[in-house]
């Protein structure tokens, strides 16, 4: 983790970070190849419309406008995020993490490896000031 003028090192592990999206190593992907039924994509039906025919339903609508209509979602905050896939030299299991508010006040910006040779960037700053 760095700031402005302060570095620190967490050697522990905290977890895992996982590919998303279209890669054939995506999450999305390792959980499809463990489904035994097909994936319906595209659907124009609702979801109280399926919940009528189908014992599971999973919606992945790429943002929490149907769970806020369902009320199971609350919002506390919303950020917007910029991210690229960047190339160069880096160790799979380390990440970084910036927080400066003289390039991203309230903001957070982190480097994810996807492998030795690419990762992913991201800058991540909040649509409104948080209240301290």
């Amino acid at each position: 983790m760095h700031s402005k003028n302060n570095k620190a090192v967490i050697e522990e592990q905290l977890g895992f970070s996982n590919v998303r999206g279209r890669s054939e190593a995506s999450f999305e992907a390792q959980l499809e190849k463990q489904l035994q039924t097909s994936i319906q994509y595209n659907s124009q039906k609702t979801f109280e419309e399926l919940q009528n025919h189908f014992s599971h339903v999973v919606m992945a609508t790429g943002d929490g406008s149907y769970s806020k209509k369902t009320q199971n979602f609350r919002e506390d905050l919303t950020v917007s995020l910029k991210g690229a896939t960047v190339e160069g030299n880096f160790d799979r299991y380390t990440v970084a993490t910036w927080m400066n508010y003289d390039i991203a006040p309230f903001g957070i910006a982190n480097l994810i490896p996807f492998s030795e040779t690419k990762a992913n960037l991201t800058l991540a700053i909040p649509e409104q000031k948080i209240q301290r």
